[in-house]
């Protein structure tokens, strides 16, 4: 006869004699199985776990009798999965424990940070879990000893997004970025300024934004910035004057370095005019109070221009 979760055999037995009397279990771990044996009194509603030289006694009234006075049960042990949380650093992750006895059922899930039951439940889930080490203590199964699991829920490996980056020509559109990315859960979606594709081509200077995303729906995203670096100027002359910016592209803190004395004007993307300096060797230029993007510095002398970027 089918049990809950194992099988159960009937117990006849038959006495005309009135009294106490016993049942002996010897060796029952030669039925080389993986659970508990219980035994059912049906007559006082017990349920007693089978261990080598169990006595087990009770009480017979033949004028009673019902022809079947126990029941033998089996209940195997109990199991504990895990399914690990689906990107680094989230808290999605769950223990399911599939309970090998009859109900009601108990489990206790320890952790260092919380402790959760659930009771009277075929098959427990806890979830909402972040990655760590876990116990969980099974109760149930109508006299079988309580089962004890240590479980682990892990991150996957992080998604690491590498780019290959060609900045444009001074005044061209000729840049290129190229994403690429390991770990996490392949395959990978790439969008380059919201555009599906892992290379983008023929770019300006300015600033773009990268993101990836896994099979998972774990993400990635930055920004990145292209821009010409140093510009050289031909004078009336010939012979070569140049400024040069360093860092390009800079967090608004950059530096001007000039062979010769030049008055230079920064101008927005949009021709406003946010910053006019002469430089004799070298000039320090805080631009930090200024949004992100592309700006234009122009020689007054020559005329000529080239970029900074501000990320």
């Amino acid at each position: 006869i089918s049990t809950f979760n194992g099988v159960s055999i009937d117990l006849h037995y038959s006495s005309s004699v009135f009294g106490t009397h016993k049942l002996l279990f010897t060796n029952p771990g030669v039925l080389n199985f993986d659970g508990c044996l219980v035994l059912e009194d049906l007559e006082s509603n017990s349920f007693t776990p089978i261990a080598d030289s169990l006595e087990y006694s009770f009480n017979s009234n033949p004028l009673m009798a019902s022809g079947v006075r126990f029941k033998l049960h089996y209940f195997p042990t109990s199991e504990v999965t895990v399914t690990d949380v689906t990107c680094s650093g989230s808290h999605n992750g769950s223990i399911h424990v599939g309970f090998g006895g009859e109900p009601p059922f108990s489990a206790t899930l320890t952790s260092a940070t919380a402790i959760t039951e659930v009771f009277n439940d075929s098959i427990g889930i806890f979830d909402h879990l972040s990655v760590g080490t876990y116990q969980v203590e099974i109760g149930g199964g109508k006299g079988c000893a309580n089962e004890q699991f240590q479980v682990e829920l892990r991150n996957p490996s992080e998604l690491v997004v590498s780019n290959d980056l060609v900045n444009p020509s001074p005044g061209d559109c000729d840049g290129l970025i190229r994403v690429d990315a390991m770990g996490g859960t392949p395959p990978y979606t790439y969008y380059i300024n919201g555009i599906a594709g892992q290379v983008a081509d023929s770019l300006c200077s300015g600033v773009y934004t990268v993101a990836v995303v896994d099979f998972n729906g774990c993400s990635y995203d930055s920004e990145l910035v292209l821009g010409s670096v140093t510009t050289v100027i031909e004078d009336d002359f010939g012979s070569p004057g140049f400024f040069k910016i360093v860092p390009n592209p800079s967090n608004g803190q950059f530096i001007i370095y000039s062979d010769k004395n030049v008055n230079l004007r920064i101008y927005s993307s949009m021709g406003q005019l946010v910053r006019d300096c002469a430089v004799n060797g070298s000039k320090e230029i805080d631009m930090s109070d200024l949004s992100k993007g592309v700006y234009h510095i122009k020689d007054m002398e020559t005329g000529s221009v080239t970029e900074v970027v501000l990320f």
